[in-house]
């Protein structure tokens, strides 16, 4: 699937922390895919939430995989609070955006994205479509085979008032989360193949990964992790190993909360997709990646996608 059309251009917004034992590593593993990959041009990468943390481990990881000419911008540091504030990160991506049509990837939350629409109305027109990795079908459980443990929608759930300003917007909206992703695992042998890869960074990356999955081993009891993120830059990259609801109703619902493990909560909003809502917005929606799409991931990862 490789291609001989002009790399196209693209924007990454993150909320990675990869360097922080224990939490999770799935930002870093789509850069990593990200700066592997020859049929993207990254014209810059935004920070939200704790973004001091964010640029050095950005940083290091582009050193490492990526170019050094591709711009690093913080945004707003807390994402709970960050509703209307301008940053750099936001008066970058606008520059950017006067110049080029992009496909933003948002693997964090909406806020930078939110105050683009509020600070540069403009130059979000020239957004060609983003991508966020939030959303679900309605009444769509995040859980997995063999645990009870219900996961949260963490990047819509942190700041649910960005994402209902980008839905409402006339922004070209995909979500690309836990529904794409949640076929794809990485264990504990494929994490073996990162390590012993050869390349610069590989025995750092792979150091950062063990108390990811260890987590999930004993916190979860499930024997590997989901790299939930790399399906949202897949959306981008190979959009063929998905399968998609084109057009498709989006609402923002309240209901109980179904992962009290890691809020306490009664109720909280769920960003929900449907062909029987009645509602004036919708997106594209990844529901199901294809067979094979881990081989693709960690081809990527590694930096051998020129088969695919």
């Amino acid at each position: 699937m490789a291609t001989t059309e002009s790399p196209q251009k693209i924007w990454i917004d993150t909320d990675i922390i990869f360097n922080k034992p224990g939490q999770e590593v799935d930002d870093g593993l789509a850069l990593m895919m990200a700066f592997n990959n020859e049929n993207i041009d990254i014209k810059g990468i935004s920070l939200i939430h704790n973004v001091n943390n964010g640029y050095q481990v950005t940083k290091k990881l582009r050193g490492f995989y990526g170019n050094d000419d591709i711009p690093i911008y913080k945004g707003t540091d807390d994402a709970t609070k960050g509703a209307g504030t301008k940053t750099k990160a936001v008066d970058a991506l606008a520059k950017a955006l006067e110049e080029n049509e992009l496909t933003i990837v948002a693997i964090g939350p909406a806020t930078n994205i939110a105050n683009l629409l509020e600070f540069y109305p403009e130059a979000a027109k020239n957004i060609k479509d983003i991508v966020f990795c939030a959303g679900r079908n309605r009444g769509k459980a995040f859980t997995t085979e063999g645990s009870p443990v219900g996961f949260p929608d963490y990047n819509f759930e942190i700041d649910p008032a960005s994402f209902k300003k980008v839905i409402e917007s006339d922004l070209h909206v995909t979500l690309s989360g836990y529904e794409a992703s949640s076929s794809v695992f990485l264990y504990r042998d494929d994490l073996e193949k990162i390590g012993k890869n050869g390349r610069k960074g590989d025995k750092w990356v792979y150091q950062q990964l063990q108390p990811w999955i260890t987590k999930w081993e004993e916190g979860l009891d499930i024997k590997g992790f989901i790299p939930f993120d790399c399906s949202t830059i897949g959306h981008v990259l190979y959009p063929d190993y998905f399968e998609y609801h084109r057009d498709i109703s989006v609402m923002i619902n309240h209901r109980k909360n179904d992962s009290p493990a890691f809020s306490n909560v009664e109720e909280k909003p769920y960003l929900e997709v449907s062909c029987d809502f009645d509602s004036p917005n919708t997106v594209n929606f990844v529901h199901t990646a294809k067979e094979g799409y881990k081989e693709v991931v960690m081809q990527n990862v590694l930096g051998n996608n020129h088969e695919f």
